[in-house]
């Protein structure tokens, strides 16, 4: 049994797949994609909307309006968390969320109003501010313990997971939540994934965005909202819950636009550090693997570097179902790993849909970003006792 670095008490998401981690186990067993159609500035697209019934929650919250989408998004996915199990009261409870383009869809809206002479609120400042997408949900819950944000682009949900652990190790807190959100669809963050040439033209393809699929002849990123959070702990009454026991963590050395060597040396190390805290097999691992072409090469190959010729893990691609949700999409991943722990798994359609993905008890989840920094976790099943 290998050493918990944290317990993981409990998990809550909201996504494509609904608003819940019963509903994000429903959607992966079905194998279904979820990414829908949306017009953008008269720009036809396919995006990871989320549910209508997530959507009637979100303008039902009891924040306030004038809250940015993404934390109302993180008080859904908090709230799921915590559904069935809270930390006992009086423990000090640290939070650290994960967010890449921040409160993105308030400034803009705010900016856009700015622009064109309109008056903007004198909230403006304070509710586009990383911050407030901590503050508020410490607040809603009475935490009382640290409250960090965190932006390291896409890998920010797993830099705010690897946050959690040193202060948890360190003995400062008993308790930490940790996460990502993003609200994502917006339109200049749209503008720019297309600019980079990254985002999807598969308008009509059930299939829009094709991670790991290596004879695609373009990149097919495509955006999806979301957000996912970790309850962690060290408290030994929570033993028999999934663990986290390794991380790593790497920055790549290349000063290309995106950040990634052709190897994936980034990728390459970071798996290489999560993997020392406990040698042993691994079953699985949760590709980053955005479905852009030189991503999910360079990936590939670090991938391999590690893993032989046939004792390479089976590597599940969840952004074909549910789209790239940037910063909180490692924090999702890891409920997706969470999922696996406990039933197999459907390969999506256009890598074999009858093909399962088993049941694992040790599993990798990777994340990275531009800039090259990337971040791996390594999960272990409490059967694995």
């Amino acid at each position: 049994m290998a050493k918990a670095l944290a317990y993981i008490a409990g998990a809550g998401g909201v996504g494509p797949f609904g608003n819940s981690m019963s509903e994000l186990k429903n959607s992966l067993s079905s194998g279904t994609c979820q990414l829908n159609s949306m017009t953008v500035r008269d720009n036809l697209m396919r995006a990871g909307t989320l549910s209508k019934s997530c959507e009637d929650l979100l303008h039902s919250s009891p924040l306030s309006n004038k809250c940015d989408k993404s934390v109302k998004m993180a008080l859904l996915a908090l709230r799921d968390c915590l559904i069935s199990d809270k930390p006992d009261t009086g423990r000090r409870i640290g939070i650290s969320m994960g967010t890449s383009r921040g409160l993105t869809r308030t400034w803009e809206s705010s900016y856009d109003a700015f622009s064109n002479g309109r008056p903007i609120s004198p909230f403006v400042s304070p509710v586009t501010t990383p911050g407030n997408l901590t503050s508020e949900l410490a607040r809603e819950f009475n935490f009382n313990g640290p409250e960090l944000t965190v932006s390291m682009t896409c890998s920010s949900g797993m830099a705010a997971i690897i946050n959690g652990l040193a202060w948890l190790t360190s003995g400062w807190v008993d308790d930490f939540i940790a996460g990502g959100s993003e609200a994502a669809l917006t339109p200049f963050t749209l503008a720019q994934a297309q600019a980079l040439n990254l985002y999807s033209n598969l308008l009509n393809d059930d299939w829009p965005c094709r991670p790991l699929d290596t004879e695609k002849a373009q990149n097919t990123m495509v955006i999806g909202e979301g957000a996912g959070v970790l309850w962690l702990t060290l408290d030994e009454k929570y033993r028999n819950c999934p663990r986290i026991i390794g991380f790593g963590a790497a920055r790549e050395d290349e000063t290309s636009m995106t950040g990634i060597s052709e190897n994936g040396d980034a990728f390459y190390k970071a798996m290489q550090q999560a993997l020392s805290f406990s040698p042993g097999p691994i079953e699985a691992i949760l590709v980053h693997a955005p479905g852009t072409q030189k991503g999910d090469e360079a990936e590939l190959r670090a991938i391999n570097r590690i893993f032989p010729s046939g004792e390479r893990p089976v590597l599940y691609p969840l952004k074909a179902l549910i789209g790239h949700t940037y910063g909180a999409s490692g924090p999702i991943a890891c409920l997706a790993a969470l999922t696996l722990m406990d039933q197999a798994l459907p390969m999506p359609a256009y890598l074999g849909g009858s093909i399962k993905v088993p049941k694992a008890q040790r599993i990798l989840v990777n994340s990275a970003g531009f800039g090259g920094q990337s971040i791996s976790l390594l999960l272990e099943s409490p059967s694995n006792d």
